[in-house]
C-alpha cells in the first residue's frame, strides 16, 4: 500500500459515491472480506448526490478524517451513474446531471483535496462500429444520449487536474433481479423458449471480478 513519508499507511480508505447500485454493493462485498486493507464507505445517491458541490466537500472532508484515524490512504471510486440507457433519450439533461456534472464536482475536490480518483466509465462512449476489441485511447464517438453524458464526464475527470483513472465497463451483471443474466436465468425457469435480440454485441462484466480489480487497483493510486 502507500507510503506517505509519515511510515506505511494500513490499507486504504475508499468512498464510494453510488454506493446502493450494483457495483457499490459487489464493492462493500469485497471490502468487508478484506477488512484489515480496505475500509470503504458506500452512501447511496439519496445520501451522497454528487451533484451539490456542498455535499460532496462534506464527504470528501469525512473521508479524509476518517483516513487519517485509521491510518488508511483516501481514495474516491465513483460507482454514480445514471445508467438507464434507453430512458437517457427522453431525459438527458437529468442524464448529463448525474453522468457528467457529478464526475466534474468530485472531481474538482478530490483535485484541490489532493484525493485519488477512480472513476467508472462505460463502453458507450464509443461509436459501436470498430469491428474490432476497443483500446483505450482510441476516438470516442458516442451515439446514445447515455454515451454522451458518460463520455463528458470523462472529459470533465480527465481535465479536473485530479490524480484520476478511468475504469470503461460494460453489461454489468451479478445474477440478480434486474440484469441481463438474471432476467436470462428468471426467463428460462419461467418459458420452454427465451427470444432475445440478435443485434447486440457486448461483454458481459461480473460484478463481482470488476470489484476485485478496482480495489486491487485502488490500492497502489492511493
Amino acid at each position: 500500500m502507500n507510503d506517505t513519508g509519515e511510515g506505511a499507511t494500513k490499507g486504504i480508505a475508499v468512498l464510494v459515491p453510488g454506493g446502493s447500485g450494483q457495483l457499490g454493493r459487489a464493492l462493500a462485498a469485497e471490502a468487508a472480506r478484506h477488512a484489515d486493507d480496505v475500509q470503504l464507505w458506500a452512501p447511496s445517491s439519496a445520501e451522497l448526490d454528487v451533484t451539490r458541490p456542498g455535499a460532496v466537500v462534506e464527504a470528501l472532508a469525512d473521508l479524509a478524517t476518517g483516513a487519517r484515524e485509521a491510518g488508511r490512504a483516501p481514495v474516491v471510486l465513483n460507482a454514480a451513474a445514471y445508467t438507464a440507457v434507453d430512458a437517457a433519450e427522453d431525459d438527458e439533461n437529468r442524464a448529463f446531471a448525474v453522468n457528467a456534472d457529478g464526475p466534474r464536482v468530485l472531481a474538482a475536490v478530490c483535485s484541490s483535496r489532493r484525493v485519488p480518483l477512480i472513476h467508472v466509465s462505460t463502453d458507450y462512449v464509443f461509436s459501436g462500429d470498430a469491428g474490432r476489441p476497443y483500446e483505450p485511447d482510441d476516438p470516442l464517438g458516442p451515439r446514445t444520449a447515455y454515451g454522451r453524458t458518460k463520455a463528458a464526464g470523462e472529459d470533465a475527470v480527465l481535465g479536473s487536474g485530479a490524480r484520476a483513472w478511468i475504469v470503461r465497463t460494460a453489461w454489468l451483471y451479478s445474477g440478480g433481479a434486474g440484469d441481463f443474466v438474471g432476467t436470462m436465468a428468471r426467463l428460462e425457469r419461467e418459458r420452454d423458449t427465451v427470444s432475445v435480440v440478435e443485434d447486440e454485441v457486448g461483454s458481459p462484466t461480473s460484478a463481482d471480478d470488476l470489484a476485485r480489480a478496482l480495489l486491487d487497483l485502488a490500492g497502489p493510486v492511493a
